[in-house]
């Protein structure tokens, strides 16, 4: 590795090229996660796992989440779930149904 005075490529002063966490860092399994803000897609998708949690005591299948959230595809609430699950909001078991937990 490179010492500051040895790196010619290093930018003067801080840069951030990604964006900063819009609510609290979540603490997850001895790391720290930042969540981010959503898209108002993510956030309906969300507040339905969120309600349908509430009132089931289980998650939903990812058709559910399609057809509640009016989602034309299932790969696309796929993607909106690999996206929360990403910002720190969801965590998911891989191949398993009914494995969404909150974080």
């Amino acid at each position: 590795m490179f010492s500051e005075w040895e790196d010619p490529h290093r930018a003067e002063g801080p840069t951030n090229k990604y964006p900063t966490p819009s609510e609290q860092d979540v603490e997850h399994g001895g790391i720290t996660v930042e969540k981010f803000s959503l898209t108002k897609k993510q956030k309906a998708v969300f507040d339905f796992i969120k309600r349908y949690m509430d009132e089931t005591k289980q998650s939903p299948y990812i058709r559910e989440i399609q057809d509640a959230c009016g989602i034309v595809s299932y790969k696309s609430a796929v993607d909106k779930l690999l996206a929360l699950e990403k910002k720190g909001y969801i965590k998911r078991a891989l191949n398993k149904h009914r494995s969404i937990e909150l974080n």
